[in-house]
This record gives C-alpha cells, structure tokens and sequence, in this order.
C-alpha cells in the first residue's frame, strides 16, 4: 500500500465502481450465451486485473473461492507469455498448481492493451460442464492422481491477435464428453473478457490511461486500508478451530482434520502455517498429489 494518492475522491470513485460494472458485465455476457448448463447456473467468476496481474475488481455476485485465486493464474500466464503478448490475445488455463481451483473452472485471460502499452488482464472463470478423465463430469471421488480426474491446462493460446486457434481448442474439446458445449463456452468466455476491455479502453479514452493505471492501484490500496481497519476493530487475540474433510473412499471410514489457528495484531492477521500444512500434506500423500512441502507453505 502506497500514501501517494493523485486522484481526486470523485475521479477515484467512478472509476473504482466502472472497474466493477466491467466485471458485472462480464457476467451478464456470459449468462446470455454460454453453452454449459453449469454455467448458466452462474457458477461462474469474472475479475479485472492490473498489468502485474493483481485483483483490482471482481463482480457482485461473483464466487469467493474462485475470485481469491485468479491472481495467480494471471500471473502464472504473464509468466509463460512474457515478451510474447499482443493486443486480441487469449489465454486458456485450469492449473491446479497455478491457483486453480478443480479441473472444471477453466478460466480465459486476456491482456488489455492501449496503444500496445499492457495496462491489465480481464479474467473469465467458468465451470464447464465436463473435461475429460474417468467420469461424467470430471468428478471423481475415487481418483488418485490428477490424471484420473481431468485434462489439466497449463498456460496455452486460445485466441491470436484475434484470431481463433481453432487446433488448439479442438484438442482441449475433443478429450472430453461435450466438445460442442466446451468450444461454445470458450467463446462465450472470449466474449466476456473482450467485454471488460472495451470498457477499460472507453475509461481510458475519458480519463487518459494514467489516471486508469492509477485508479487501479489507488482502488487496491483502498481495499487494503479499508480490511486492516475491520481488523484493527477486532480483539488481539488467538482462535482455533478444527473441521474436517472426506477421507479417500478406498481408504477406510474415517476423516482428515484441518486444524485452523489465528492470531490478529493491531491490523494484522497470521495464520498458523504449519498445522495447516501438516494436515494437508497428510491430505496430499493420500491423493498422490504432494509434490513437495514448499508448494502449501504460504
């Protein structure tokens, strides 16, 4: 968080609440011509991001467990594409390992430029309906290893400069039950994402694209000033707390505990790092999955 604030508070809030109905209209697009069934039952999550691939806004109806990690997938797609990004560009990802949330929520990037200077990302996850592995709707309680469960999408193009790659998304689609819905909902997604960056353009033509780039940080430093306050009204303290998880079915009756522990100074929350991570990598070892202590280590 910065102290230098050069917007004015009325400028501040109209782009701050712009950044938001760019999301929310992501949504509407989606709803209006999405192909999954899943989907249209608005399990779905959209979010602008700056050119760093931080969250500046999500929408209003949005999912918290999706929209707290597409952060990170923009990052891991500024990572694979660096150098390498142009205006119209699209990008495909459902990494698990890149803050993916299941093998279903495929989310689409696509970098927002103005006058080739990248300036954000717009973000559209949605669940489809199937992608592949051992059962209809890529739901597979019994699996052991991710390759039971799904394709797994690390970074790859969807759209360059505009134009379909057609090969690619076929290959995505042909692995898995409902190839039709899936190369539909991919253009749905396209579409939404290419919502929000005609917005962010329409506010840089009005504003300059300065003022938008520093609307986009000034809302983040607004988003955390306003979270440390809640905080700081908060007791100091220390809170546990245990629940549980499902057991892998082959493995006997029983279930994993997740033992939760907090501690909030003045304005500041920390987690209990190594009782979560014990516990899920007792998690972990039973899937198959850990590939290594660093990867849940925050």
């Amino acid at each position: 968080m910065t102290d230098k604030k050069n917007l004015d508070p009325v400028t501040f809030e109209v782009l701050k609440n712009s950044f938001i109905t760019s999301v929310d209209q992501m949504a509407e697009q989606m709803l209006r011509t999405c192909y999954s069934f899943v989907i249209y039952n608005r399990d779905f999550s959209n979010a602008l991001h700056d050119a760093e691939g931080n969250s500046v806004a999500q929408g209003n109806d949005d999912i918290a467990v999706h929209v707290g990690t597409l952060h990170f997938t923009c990052k891991d797609v500024i990572r694979a594409f660096k150098g390498d990004m142009m205006p119209g560009d699209v990008y495909a990802i459902n990494d698990p390992y890149a803050g993916g949330t299941h093998f279903s929520d495929v989310r689409l990037v696509r970098p927002i430029f103005d006058e080739d200077v990248l300036i954000g990302f717009s973000q559209s996850n949605g669940h489809w309906s199937d992608l592949g592995g051992s059962v209809p709707g890529s739901f597979d309680v019994t699996a052991k290893d991710m390759f039971r469960e799904a394709v797994r999408i690390t970074p790859v193009r969807l759209f360059r400069a505009g134009d379909f790659c057609e090969d690619v998304a076929n290959l995505i689609a042909a692995n898995t039950r409902d190839p039709a819905s899936i190369i539909g909902d991919i253009h749905s997604q396209a579409q939404a994402t290419q919502v929000s960056e005609r917005e962010i353009l329409r506010l840089v033509r009005k504003y300059g694209r300065d003022q938008v780039i520093q609307g986009m940080d000034e809302v983040q430093d607004y988003v955390e000033r306003s979270v440390r306050q809640r905080i700081a009204a908060l007791p100091d303290g220390t809170w546990e707390s245990v629940d549980y998880i499902d057991r892998d079915p082959s493995g006997g009756e029983g279930m994993i505990p997740i033992h939760i522990k907090m501690t909030i100074t003045g304005d500041e929350i920390q987690p209990s790092d190594h009782w979560i991570h014990v516990q899920f990598c007792t998690w972990c070892d039973i899937l198959g999955r850990c590939r290594g202590n660093e990867d849940f280590l925050p």
